[in-house]
């Protein structure tokens, strides 16, 4: 079973660093782990043939170079593409031509690193799970909703025993604002540790994650409240917030007392941190 620590918020990286390199790429990945994050967060989907890979969106035009070099194939539904035809796409060369978060403008990322995010290609589970193995880390799993797509049927399952293949149950956790993929997991597996995603705060936020047999509550940051983390806390569960960028927010979930703290930007939450300046309390 997953474990957090009690004296600090675990520096959960929002889809990598992805302030810094291109999200849900191993690059994203790299980068996370270099500026001190404990844990790094990804998206699945599922292919056309039944492949489960990181990506946020359920299109591929966003964070790949598909539209210049498939226009004919809009609207690029990743359900529609095998895992040969995404493995083509380049994933990287985006974040160069956006500079999304100014990191490149501002002198945080160089010229050099950038230039090596080109071609960077969509990883598989199998390769986010292999990496994060390699490096004694942690992962949190987002299984995006499938709902009326052919990879509804499979996809919580094939993460499931993807993450036990691999021997991973301690260092991974599943989330999904689909309640039902959740009961999914913890029927197929129940050693798993699953998070409840929360767009809105819950009447009774124990109970709502309780009843999907979770252990994590996760609330965005608009909705959590310092009542709600004590009380997922007395119940001996824990509160993952997202996406948490600015530094007030982070020092006030900290004083909350929250176990996690998901963020674009892991190099600013580890500075906090390190700094000293944030206690429990």
């Amino acid at each position: 079973m997953f474990t957090w620590p009690t004296d600090r918020p675990l520096i959960i990286a929002h889809r990598g660093a992805r302030s810094l390199a291109p999200e849900n790429t191993l690059a994203a990945a790299r980068k996370a782990l270099a500026v001190g994050a404990d844990m790094w967060e990804c998206d699945v989907h599922t292919t056309a043939d039944g492949v489960v890979v990181l990506m946020h969106d359920a299109t591929l035009e966003r964070t790949t170079d598909v539209a210049r070099t498939a226009p004919e194939r809009a609207p690029w539904r990743l359900a529609d593409w095998t895992l040969a035809d995404v493995e083509r796409l380049d994933a990287g060369s985006w974040f160069l031509e956006q500079d999304p978060y100014h990191t490149l403008a501002d002198g945080e990322v160089s010229a050099e690193e950038a230039q090596t995010y080109v071609h960077e290609h969509v990883p598989t589970l199998q390769e986010a799970l292999a990496f994060t193995k390699t490096h004694h880390w942690r992962l949190m799993l987002e299984i995006k909703d499938e709902t009326d797509l052919p990879g509804d049927r499979t996809i919580v399952e094939q993460v499931v025993d993807a993450v036990v293949a691999v021997d991973l149950l301690d260092q991974v956790v599943i989330a999904s604002f689909n309640p039902r993929y959740l009961e999914r997991a913890r029927r197929h597996e129940d050693r798993v540790t699953t998070m409840l995603l929360a767009r809105e705060a819950p009447p009774d936020p124990v109970r709502a994650v309780q009843s999907v047999g979770a252990q994590v509550y996760g609330p965005a940051l608009a909705v959590v409240t310092e009542e709600a983390v004590a009380a997922v806390q007395e119940a001996g569960m824990a509160t993952f917030v997202w996406t948490v960028n600015e530094v007030a927010d982070m020092r006030r979930l900290i004083r909350w007392g929250v176990q996690g703290i998901i963020t674009d930007y892991p190099q600013r939450l580890r500075a906090l941190l390190h700094a000293g300046e944030e206690t429990r309390g």
